[in-house]
């Protein structure tokens, strides 16, 4: 076999227990079976009881489940923020940011800054469908991100992100809101920007108790 090929075969080895997440366990256990093309190293995964064609393929069989690894140290769990009554202000994401999962452990993780002193504000932008920045301000739809950005001002508990849908529209003037929540003014675009947009997602956060401290 040429070095080529070895190297693609063994790249399907590794690729192999990526099929778990498309393909279900064999009934009889947790054996992975394939049958891999001789002549390119696609694997095809298949039944317990499939023959592969011996002409053209080999047949490869892996276990779905390896062996249990070691306990790792007491406290080696994800890094978070806590605040001084140990309630959770939200996970490790960066220097100074932390990510909190908005309706449960299967909610929208939304990321927003945070110091010793608690949530730290980081102003936001409202766009209009006006010029003049009349009528209902709308945030630019957020689909491809999967932390969401957040956004508290000062003296607020509220915590605003992007919708991750929202609908077309010709968005025509923005306003920038500073931290403290004071606006910049009313900016006009030139033309019409055709953007998804949709209000704020407006969330209360509980009341964090300083000091705010990384914790395990």
């Amino acid at each position: 076999m040429s070095v080529s090929r070895t190297l693609v075969v063994e790249l399907v080895l590794v690729l192999g227990s990526a099929a778990l997440l498309i393909a279900p366990a064999d009934s009889r256990g947790d054996t992975i079976y394939a049958c891999v093309a001789k002549s390119t190293g696609t694997a095809r995964i298949v039944s317990a009881t499939t023959i592969c064609d011996s002409r053209k393929e080999t047949s490869l069989n892996w276990n779905a489940t390896g062996p249990q690894g070691p306990q790792g140290p007491p406290g080696s769990g994800p890094l978070r923020y806590a605040d001084a009554n140990s309630q959770l202000v939200g996970y490790h994401y960066a220097q100074g940011l932390t990510v909190r999962f908005i309706g449960g452990a299967t909610g929208d993780p939304v990321s927003f800054p945070v110091n010793v002193g608690g949530v730290f504000a980081n102003g936001l932008y409202y766009f209009y469908e006006s010029t003049d920045c009349s009528g209902t301000g709308y945030a630019l739809a957020d689909p491809s991100n999967v932390v969401r950005t957040g956004f508290v001002l000062t003296n607020s508990a509220t915590l605003r992100y992007a919708p991750r849908t929202g609908t077309v529209r010709d968005l025509r003037s923005q306003v920038a809101l500073t931290p403290e929540g004071v606006s910049t003014g009313c900016f006009a675009f030139d033309g019409a920007l055709t953007r998804a947009a949709g209000p704020f997602v407006e969330v209360v956060l509980p009341t964090f108790v300083p000091p705010v401290r990384l914790t395990q």
